[in-house]
């Protein structure tokens, strides 16, 4: 992954969240009856990293994509930010909002880089998560279900 444009220090200090984002994508793309596509991931990222701007500059607005996978992996990652942001005891540590979205503009940066390059981004990052969230103590718990 740091052959994408990535950082070791960053894939290092922020491993967990890093890992869960990519783990939710693999996960959702699993559940799909169709293969999500690049544009999509692009498109979900975009717009959570556009809400997360938005909300930080104190307005009330979340932004819904009118087709539904894009919708889906939104509430999918957004699922997996919120086991960092509001309920720490769940995750490892807590991760402020400014370094989330800084993980966020990594993750697009390294898809955008990936079909850049011709590099399909679902299985190169499909290569490198585990099986399991890391920010769940129940392991049974999945935080990714298939809207079909």
């Amino acid at each position: 992954m740091v052959k994408m444009q990535g950082s070791v220090e960053f894939e290092k200090l922020w491993f967990d969240l890093l890992h869960d984002l990519r783990l939710a994508l693999v996960q959702v793309n699993k559940t799909q009856k169709t293969p999500l596509i690049e544009e999509e991931i692009l498109a979900a990222l975009e717009n959570i990293i556009e809400n997360r701007r938005v909300q930080s500059a104190g307005l009330i607005y979340e932004y819904k994509s009118i087709n539904p996978d894009v919708q889906h992996i939104m509430d999918v990652l957004n699922n997996v930010i919120s086991r960092y942001e509001t309920q720490p005891s769940d995750a490892l540590r807590k991760i402020s909002s400014s370094d989330l979205t800084g993980c966020l503009r990594y993750l697009h940066h390294q898809a955008k880089t990936a079909k850049a390059r011709g590099i399909r981004f679902l299985p190169l990052i499909s290569t490198t998560v585990g099986s399991k969230f890391i920010a769940v103590k129940d392991k049974n718990i999945n935080l990714v279900v298939g809207r079909y």
